[in-house]
């Protein structure tokens, strides 16, 4: 991951708040869990830990400390979630613990400004799965190029 970021001549200089629109981060779990323990430890250890390998800035060396420092750092900038950004739900089997949480959470970065980074994870769901999705915002030159060469090939008006 650090090698995509930081040694991708393509990547690197696209890599901030002017490019991405959102990141969003998600683990589904089929087995169902110990429900509020599953939630809590998934969030915080694995889904912090990986949006920090997106979001912090270029650690000072390959040194193991020096990516801690650079991931801690970013850490430090996070907005703590606020209950307005947050959902929690349980199974429709009406479970009183949650089964599913979905937060956004902000950067206070120049790099990250107004970027929201989703993070949802959920247990008791239909597969096993990790993914990470960036949204990346389209340049107006593109979508200018798009939009005359969609009418040019008769494009529906709904898919432009």
């Amino acid at each position: 991951m650090l090698i995509l970021r930081f040694a991708n001549r393509v990547l690197y200089p696209l890599w901030n708040a002017s490019n991405v629109k959102s990141i969003s981060i998600s683990l589904k779990s089929k087995e169902a869990n110990d429900g509020q323990f599953f939630l809590k430890n998934a969030l915080q250890t694995h889904l912090l830990q990986l949006m920090t390998f997106f979001a912090m800035e270029q650690p000072q060396s390959q040194d193991i400390w020096a990516i801690k420092d650079a991931k801690n750092k970013c850490l430090r900038c996070v907005q703590p979630a606020s209950p307005e950004a947050t959902v929690l739900a349980t199974h429709e089997d009406g479970g009183s613990e949650p089964t599913f949480v979905q937060t956004v959470l902000k950067i206070n970065s120049d790099r990250w400004e107004g970027v929201p980074f989703i993070i949802k994870c959920g247990e008791g769901l239909n597969e096993n799965k990790l993914e990470v999705c960036l949204y990346m915002s389209m340049c107006v030159y593109l979508y200018e190029r798009v939009s005359v060469m969609s009418s040019f090939f008769l494009v529906p008006e709904s898919i432009r």
